[in-house]
């Protein structure tokens, strides 16, 4: 029972959306030494097969807490596939998939609202060099540039400076 999806508790008929939920609870006692539906309190007793149902198709999956350990991401992807509404749950096995593999490449998983802030930390993650690189070469950029502006500012005030020179000359020498 405790690796039954809502639905098939309910007697509806078994579909892919079933195994991603039973595959879900799976990683989740992996993960959690738990399941998804007891607290992980020591004082709670092993839950009766009724309050195992009631639980299942009323309460839902626990959202592992931070003490857990376990990062964001896989958190969001496993409580996707552990949705009590099968439409809200990966529709196959390899998209359920391909979110783990992204969580394990340390790319953002599909389930996971996205954040620019965030893609790019992940992204000076998998490449810790081609970003340090690419930082060196902005850092040297901006300083080229303020470079550049503090000579242009220079060469105009020497060019006013020649051209006041020149009118006081020319003032001065003319006959």
């Amino acid at each position: 029972i405790p690796f039954m999806s809502p639905e098939q508790l309910l007697g509806k008929r078994a579909q892919a959306t079933s195994d991603i939920y039973s595959l879900g609870v799976l990683l989740y006692v992996l993960l959690c030494g738990r399941l998804p539906y007891e607290s992980g309190e020591a004082r709670e007793q092993r839950l009766t097969s009724l309050e195992l149902v009631n639980r299942i198709l009323n309460v839902g999956a626990r959202r592992p807490a931070p003490r857990d350990g376990i990062p964001g991401d896989l958190v969001d992807v496993l409580m996707k596939a552990l949705q009590k509404d099968p439409a809200l749950r990966f529709p196959t096995v390899a998209q359920f998939e391909e979110d783990l593999r992204r969580f394990i490449s340390k790319e953002r998983p599909l389930s996971r609202p996205s954040s620019p802030l965030v893609d790019l930390w992940r992204l000076v993650q998998r490449w810790p060099r081609s970003a340090a690189l690419v930082s060196a070469l902005a850092i040297l950029l901006c300083a080229f540039a303020v470079w550049n502006i503090r000579q242009r500012a220079r060469l105009a005030r020497s060019t006013e400076s020649i051209a006041r020179a020149k009118s006081y000359l020319a003032a001065i020498w003319t006959p």
